[in-house]
């Protein structure tokens, strides 16, 4: 009990934020300790964590996750995985134990395309900083051998702002 008195005793109540008839309190802690864990983009930029399909044929709904590395990772619900068969998005939260394999639930966010493009998948945000880091402009999309659009950064940027990014609260 002494740890949770503590702990509140290290809270201190922010100003509200409000929204029509609601007002949220943020709850600051002024000496927080760092996370006992790794993101999924700092654990797949170390090289520690390997998303992949379950098996060469793929399974839609499920992916492979291991993490060959020596802290938890979190993975949270609604991130974006690029690559492998099919962009996935993450179905729920999950810390992976540091030397594990668990399997991943997701849902396909790219319809129409099965197809080998990647051994592993990157996070969404890792697309945007090797688009910039290599100078690629534009992406073409090809289905069934044929080109059917182009991607520029901005598409990339939009799209993750209209469906990744938690949306603002409205003034008034």
């Amino acid at each position: 009990m002494q740890n949770f008195d503590s702990f509140l005793s290290s809270l201190t109540i922010g100003s509200p934020i409000a929204v029509n008839a609601l007002s949220v309190y943020p709850l600051l802690r002024s000496s927080a300790d760092a996370p006992f864990y790794d993101t999924l983009s700092d654990a797949v930029r170390a090289g520690t964590l390997h998303i992949t399909e379950v098996s060469a044929a793929g399974s839609v709904p499920e992916l492979r996750v291991v993490n060959d590395g020596k802290r938890p990772v979190l993975i949270i619900d609604g991130e974006e995985l690029v690559g492998a068969k099919q962009n996935r998005i993450v179905n729920l939260t999950v810390l992976v134990p540091e030397g594990t394999t668990i399997p991943l639930p997701v849902t396909c966010v790219e319809a129409g395309r099965w197809r080998h493009v990647s051994d592993e998948f990157a996070p969404a945000d890792e697309a945007m900083t090797v688009l910039r880091e290599c100078g690629i402009h534009h992406l073409p999309v090809v289905r069934e051998g044929r080109l059917v659009g182009i991607i520029a950064p901005v598409d990339v940027l939009r799209f993750y702002v209209d469906h990744i990014l938690p949306k603002p609260p409205e003034a008034g």
